[in-house]
């Protein structure tokens, strides 16, 4: 009896493990298939195409891709793998919801990524990433008319393309744009371009001295914005240059600011000594409740003032984050710190917290 009891359990045993090698994946129809496809990096829903014939074609219809021409044997092999994906959804109508391109291009492609581009925003493009990288500024691709009117776009980063100026932009879902190296037209190309995204919430920029942009002055008109960061390479050279009043006007145009992070790394040539402060910026008394200071030297004039102008005027400031690359343990930074900690805060609740940095010696790091 217990024998027999027992072949029936290893009988149902054998039966379960059968019915859990069975291939689930398969009786799901295309569209859900495509779907879990999506999830995966380009690459790996590529090689899916070898698993049955069924496979061979199921991953040209995910709705997303995500490829960087370094993965290809070459250049050319990308370029021929792009071409035949967009001829495909052409021929089948179907969406691409999100494309992510890393590009090193040969110089004598010109407007291929152009013409890529034209044909997702008109297939209810939802996120595009497109990162050229290593390109002259005169081979940059030239974002065409379809783009500018996308209606489906929420999600925008590009980096190292030219945006023309082009008058009739309407991007109505775009909420995140991250603009990185590209060039413009001009000052008003790039105003009138974030002043047509009416929902922008998280708007960034990267500029650098390296090459002309275009772009004298930067100017962002937006009621939604929630998050503004512009990176760009500014040097003083000369020791006139008054950086709180400098900083000042940029913090009256902020009036709702909240945080703000401030790299010093080379400024200690920037005399702060004649510095009156005129008045105090709205988001100062208001809003703003993290401030981050980064220098190299504790004993900077320029870091201390900064520091010292942010505790002195801010209402409602928390926390004031100090990083140093290098503190000496020698009198004169021992005397910076002292006056750090010896600042009167109009803030109650204001933390200031100093980092630890390299060679920091006999010093406490948080207060």
């Amino acid at each position: 009896m217990e024998e027999r009891k027992a072949k029936r359990i290893c009988l149902e045993r054998c039966a379960g493990f059968s019915r859990a090698k069975e291939d689930l994946i398969s009786k799901l129809p295309d569209s859900l298939i495509t779907q879990i496809l999506s999830y995966l990096p380009t690459k790996k829903a590529v090689r899916t195409c070898v698993l049955s014939n069924r496979w061979k074609s199921l991953w040209l219809s995910i709705p997303g891709l995500d490829l960087d021409s370094e993965e290809f044997p070459n250049y050319k092999a990308f370029v021929i793998f792009m071409d035949r994906f967009v001829d495909f959804s052409r021929e089948q109508k179907s969406c691409l919801h999100k494309l992510k391109l890393s590009i090193q291009k040969i110089w004598s492609d010109q407007y291929r990524i152009t013409r890529w581009i034209d044909f997702v925003a008109t297939r209810k493009l939802q996120y595009l990433d497109v990162e050229c990288l290593y390109v002259k500024r005169e081979c940059f691709e030239v974002m065409p008319l379809s783009f500018y009117i996308c209606k489906t776009l929420i999600t925008l980063r590009l980096h190292r393309v030219y945006l023309d100026g082009f008058e009739s932009v309407s991007l109505p879902r775009l909420k995140t744009m991250h603009l990185e190296l590209n060039v413009y037209d001009n000052d008003a190309g790039l105003e009138s371009f974030i002043s047509s995204c009416p929902v922008l919430e998280d708007l960034s920029i990267v500029r650098s001295v390296d090459y002309n942009d275009n772009v004298n002055v930067l100017r962002v008109h937006s009621q939604t914005l929630t998050s503004l960061s512009v990176e760009f390479d500014l040097e003083f050279c000369s020791s006139d240059v008054k950086i709180l009043e400098t900083l000042q006007t940029l913090l009256e145009s902020c009036p709702n600011l909240k945080s703000i992070v401030l790299d010093l790394t080379d400024s200690t040539t920037v005399d702060t000594s004649q510095t009156r402060v005129r008045f105090v910026p709205q988001c100062l008394l208001s809003s703003l409740e993290f401030v981050e200071i980064s220098g190299k030297f504790m004993a900077e004039p320029v870091a201390v003032e900064l520091a010292r102008y942010f505790v002195e005027n801010s209402v409602i400031l928390k926390k004031i984050v100090l990083r140093f690359g290098y503190v000496m343990p020698g009198e004169e930074d021992s005397v910076a710190l002292k006056d750090l900690l010896a600042i009167p805060r109009r803030s109650s609740t204001c933390q200031i917290e100093i980092c630890e940095p390299l060679n920091f010696v006999d010093f406490v790091d948080f207060f």
